[in-house]
């Protein structure tokens, strides 16, 4: 879903910030909180003075909330490595698409990663480190293998 198509979906309400930023940032209300019904997630934003930046950087957090928490039945038509040379940026736009087929497929395979690198043409150690560039998205990965009776992966 496109994060136009996202937000309408969502309810967002602006707060006032806390925290290093000055006078002007506690006495305006430009953190911003988004609430996703569907899903019953809330994502906070307070990092920037500017309530637009906080909430592109608040929707972009919740499409990788979203991606990481929601598994759906593999597709076969699998999505193009949206990064280069085995490397992804959180800021490119199919960063949380791409991580939810990802964690599909690791899903239904077990938590198994030479399937899933395979997928992509990356190696297990590309795999890795992309997995934890997120703390949200090892976190979800750890699990994944532990319910399979895998161990833990190791930080690359």
């Amino acid at each position: 879903m496109k994060p136009e198509e996202l937000l309408k979906h969502c309810t967002v309400q602006a707060h006032r910030g806390g925290g290093p930023g000055g006078q002007k940032r506690n006495k305006t209300f430009s953190g911003v909180r988004i609430k996703y019904s569907p899903f019953n997630l809330e994502i906070l934003c307070n990092e920037n003075r500017s309530p637009h930046i906080n909430k592109s950087l608040a929707l972009k957090r919740l499409r990788l909330s979203i991606a990481i928490k929601v598994r759906e039945p593999i597709d076969e038509e699998v999505m193009e490595f949206p990064g280069q040379k085995g490397r992804i940026s959180s800021q490119n736009l199919l960063y949380a698409p791409w991580i939810a087929q990802v964690l599909d497929y690791f899903e239904h395979y077990q938590g198994q990663l030479k399937p899933v690198a395979e997928k992509w043409n990356l190696s297990n150690s590309a795999l890795v480190r992309i997995f934890f560039s997120e703390k949200q998205l090892i976190s979800e990965v750890q699990k994944i293998r532990q319910k399979n009776k895998l161990n833990r992966l190791n930080p690359p």
